[in-house]
């Protein structure tokens, strides 16, 4: 997690643009965040075991998660791959979904290099 005056969040804060901890928080019940999250618009290969890749958009991106746009809802709790660019394939476990969107927590958290290269896109 990045916290502080770390050298890089101001890095952060100038590739990514700062959502709103209660913007889509409220609207899924979750009331407190644990990282800051970027909004985002990055296009994205979701894998899961026994099916068939899918393109998905990372709606928004903090070290713990993101939010995906998607075209159907995804198992809760299952574990997935993301392929975002260049960036190492990060896995992660679907925290909530629904008809157009959901909630990956990354396992483990992607490497601070890792993370700001999602911001760059």
């Amino acid at each position: 997690m990045i916290t502080g005056n770390h050298g890089n969040v101001h890095h952060l804060q100038a590739a990514g643009q700062l959502i709103s901890s209660s913007w889509d928080g409220e609207f899924f019940g979750e009331n407190e965040r644990r990282a800051r999250r970027y909004k985002t618009n990055i296009p994205a290969v979701l894998s899961r075991k026994g099916c068939n890749p899918i393109d998905v958009v990372v709606l928004d991106v903090c070290s713990a998660g993101c939010r995906l746009g998607l075209t159907g809802p995804l198992s809760v709790g299952s574990s997935v791959k993301l392929l975002v660019g260049g960036a190492p394939q990060l896995s992660a476990s679907v925290c909530w979904s629904h008809k157009e969107a959901a909630g990956l927590a990354f396992d483990p958290p992607p490497p601070l290099g890792v993370f700001e290269k999602l911001l760059d896109y």
